[in-house]
């Protein structure tokens, strides 16, 4: 309900910080149906957004996403298009030098990368 209401006002980056940090995935897929990766990516959240809180954001979205992809049941790790979107979407908009994410960008890509395979 919180993340739900945060989008509704606006506040989409917030939304996603805080669906990340529950502690159920479920609030994170509510998430990515309600908005689409580009809101996100463009999103201001009323001027609130800054390039740093917004790449933290789409790496740890990037980490959530790439997480999904190890599960060790074969039937969770079938991806909807609506899913591969969006870790295609973060992806593009990750700017890996930014100092805030950048110590974490090799590692977060190369296991995501290993759960592709």
């Amino acid at each position: 309900a919180e993340v739900d209401a945060l989008i509704a006002q606006g506040f989409v980056e917030k939304a996603f910080a805080t669906a990340l940090s529950a502690p159920s995935r479920a609030v994170l897929l509510r998430a990515c149906t309600a908005v689409t990766p580009g809101q996100l990516v463009d999103a201001t959240d009323h001027g609130a957004s800054t390039v740093q809180s917004k790449q933290i954001v789409l790496i740890s979205l990037v980490q959530a996403l790439g997480d999904h992809l190890a599960s060790p049941d074969p039937a969770s790790r079938r991806w909807p298009e609506p899913h591969a979107t969006w870790l295609s979407e973060c992806l593009l908009a990750l700017a890996p030098e930014e100092p805030v994410i950048a110590p974490s960008v090799p590692g977060v890509l190369a296991v995501v990368a290993s759960n592709l395979e």
